[in-house]
């Protein structure tokens, strides 16, 4: 058994790698330096699925500032106050009436 590895290993150092064509050196860096430029629609995707992790990444932290940030309720605020904060006096004031609201 050792004699069939050993013989085994001697052939394999006995071999040598065959020399490269060069017209074969020459086709693949012409195929790497045309699939390394990017199509319009290719560009197109990534700068899409970037903003999409940006806009996912924002909504993260969010709700993580939120959730740290408010320890429950927020302290009852009156309609004045309501209508200083938004600028908008008759909807605040509309906001704040006690009148039941329709579902």
């Amino acid at each position: 058994m050792t004699d069939r590895l050993e013989r085994m290993e001697s052939e394999l150092a006995a071999l040598r790698p065959q020399r490269v064509p060069a017209q074969l050196v020459d086709r693949i860096a012409a195929d790497l330096s045309r699939s390394a430029r990017q199509s319009r629609a290719d560009r197109l995707l990534i700068a899409t699925m970037s903003a999409g992790g940006i806009a996912a990444a924002v909504i993260v932290a969010v709700l993580v500032l939120e959730s740290q940030g408010s320890s429950g309720a927020r302290p009852p605020m009156d309609a004045s106050t309501i209508a200083q904060q938004r600028g908008e006096t008759p909807l605040a004031f509309a906001r704040a009436d006690d009148a039941p609201r329709w579902p």
